[in-house]
């Protein structure tokens, strides 16, 4: 179900499983990743958290608290604990991936930005078009793009 990105069989499953296994860090923290992937980003807080009180090196916890900030439009704090795990396990590969996605993001939108206030609205406007197709699930994000994009546009006519 994770593979197919099926994130709600997930949850569902993983409630089933720590039903007998309560205690298990490693089910926690995948259910965590999986409420945080369709967008529960307190639950999953609130779950990485509970690990994290057990376990303040647990790598998966720290970069499902550190998911939870990016897709709440946190960026500095995220950034920090991706760069967390990253300290503590150097091959946790979905940190590596996120945190890279998380920065080419936010630079994109920089650019665009920056374009826009100097006047360049066609190049804004193509930035803003590159940056939405980075990270779909980044909603926040992706609703300052829209709106960036759209004001853009309606300077270029």
């Amino acid at each position: 179900a994770y593979d197919k990105n099926d994130y709600r069989k997930v949850v569902y499953l993983m409630d089933r499983a720590l039903h007998h296994s309560s205690h298990s860090n490693t089910l926690k923290t995948l259910k965590a990743e999986c409420l945080a992937l369709i967008g529960r980003y307190q639950e999953a807080q609130e779950l990485a958290n509970e690990v994290v009180l057990k376990d303040q090196m647990n790598s998966e916890a720290i970069y499902v608290r550190g998911m939870c900030l990016y897709y709440q439009d946190n960026n500095e704090k995220a950034f920090q604990h991706f760069q967390r795990v990253l300290q503590y396990s150097p091959d946790h590969n979905k940190a590596k991936q996120f945190y890279k996605k998380a920065k080419l993001l936010q630079s994109k939108k920089e650019a665009g930005n920056q374009a826009f206030k100097q006047g360049k609205w066609q190049d804004a406007y193509e930035l803003y078009t590159e940056a939405l197709g980075i990270d779909i699930l980044n909603k926040s994000m992706n609703a300052t793009l829209y709106y960036n994009r759209a004001t853009a546009s309606s300077k270029v006519s």
